[in-house]
């Protein structure tokens, strides 16, 4: 009962602060803006996340004045308006340090750091994408045969094995920490960051799971706005489980009529989109885990980690990993791309006109 009344009471200050840093908008100070720049989450959440504090008010300023720390007083004679619950939400988030001042607690990268941290990329992405070019052809014949014309490669390639299963065999290798929520960290766990530039594209992949049954979700920016419609509703969506555990199909009329539209399901109500059978004698499951293992064990042999670690003063190297592991997969999908292995779906290369039935390209059920 005693952490149960920890855990509300954190609840009710994060509330409160988010609800009470009312400070007026004021100008950026800073070109960029932290606006401009992407902030990229790889966490887990219970509740507010760490851009949910980021993007209030003029927070992104603050965080940017305090990159190399600050007090109030500088903050303030800088022109930066600053109020003592800004301050105390940042602290909460794990947004901010304090210690005779204020310190960002998470990486920033300026324009010049993320420049060269993606030319670090360019050669081992290079390397990488032609040691698992025959594996990558083969796996694509699979998905093909497997299902047919549905245009689920892409989301595959980049959401199951590059975006997902890579991380699994990172953490199991030891080479990244865990994403956990607990008493001392609570709300997310795991690691957040900021650069600029954006990547011109990237993409990235959500998951909701119940039961042993996950629907992943490959999104990029541009597409956002539609695809959030798929998860908006959690109860639809806990009900889209619910039929799927005790039907593997849609059987709630409620529920075929708010998912019809996505093209995830047919006039039936069974599922349209790939699912993948995650077991070992699964054919396609075991390709995409042996690629998935070549590329997480050769990460620490193609990139300098502890030299990155050194250069950007990253924590740790579980949080170094993370951050550049990210840089490569997206490297390592441009080449295959630029080889002609896989391509982008309409979502992604047009989402301004996408439809609704686009985005069932950019679904899985994984079990």
């Amino acid at each position: 009962m005693k952490n149960h009344c920890v855990r509300t009471a954190i609840l009710i200050l994060i509330s409160a602060l988010v609800a009470g840093c009312g400070v007026k908008e004021a100008a950026p100070k800073f070109s960029p803006a932290f606006t401009e720049y992407r902030t990229i989450q790889f966490i887990s959440s219970r509740g507010p996340d760490p851009k949910s504090a980021m993007y209030l008010d003029n927070n992104g300023d603050i965080l940017l004045a305090c990159r190399e720390g600050a007090t109030l007083e500088q903050l303030q004679a800088a022109g930066i308006p600053t109020t003592a619950s800004q301050l105390r939400l940042l602290e909460t988030m794990r947004l901010l340090e304090r210690n005779d001042g204020y310190r960002t607690a998470f990486p920033i990268l300026d324009g010049e750091q993320t420049a060269t941290l993606r030319r670090m990329m360019d050669q081992p992405a290079k390397d990488m994408a032609t040691s698992i070019r025959r594996a990558m052809g083969e796996l694509l014949e699979l998905i093909k045969a497997r299902f047919g014309d549905h245009n689920s490669s892409f989301s595959i390639v980049f959401a199951y094995v590059l975006d997902g299963m890579v991380w699994e065999v990172l953490e199991e290798e030891g080479l990244t920490e865990p994403r956990r929520i607990t008493e001392e960290e609570p709300f997310w766990g795991g690691e957040v960051w900021s650069l600029y530039p954006p990547r011109e594209f990237s993409s990235g992949t959500n998951t909701f799971w119940d039961e042993g049954v996950v629907f992943a979700v490959n999104w990029s920016r541009g597409i956002m706005p539609k695809l959030r419609q798929f998860w908006a509703d959690r109860t639809m969506l806990q009900d889209l489980f619910n039929d799927y555990h005790a039907h593997g199909q849609v059987v709630n009329p409620a529920v075929f009529e708010h998912f019809r539209p996505f093209d995830i399901i047919d006039e039936e109500g069974y599922f349209t989109i790939p699912v993948i059978e995650e077991r070992k004698g699964n054919d396609l499951y075991d390709r995409c885990r042996a690629i998935a293992k070549e590329v997480a064990l050769e990460v620490p042999e193609v990139l300098d980690l502890p030299g990155i670690m050194k250069t950007y003063g990253f924590d740790d190297l579980s949080q170094t990993t993370i951050i550049a592991y990210h840089e490569l997969m997206w490297s390592i999908t441009e080449q295959l791309e630029a080889d002609g292995l896989v391509s982008r779906p309409v979502a992604f290369t047009d989402p301004e006109n996408a439809g609704m039935t686009d985005l069932a390209d950019l679904i899985l059920i994984l079990q």
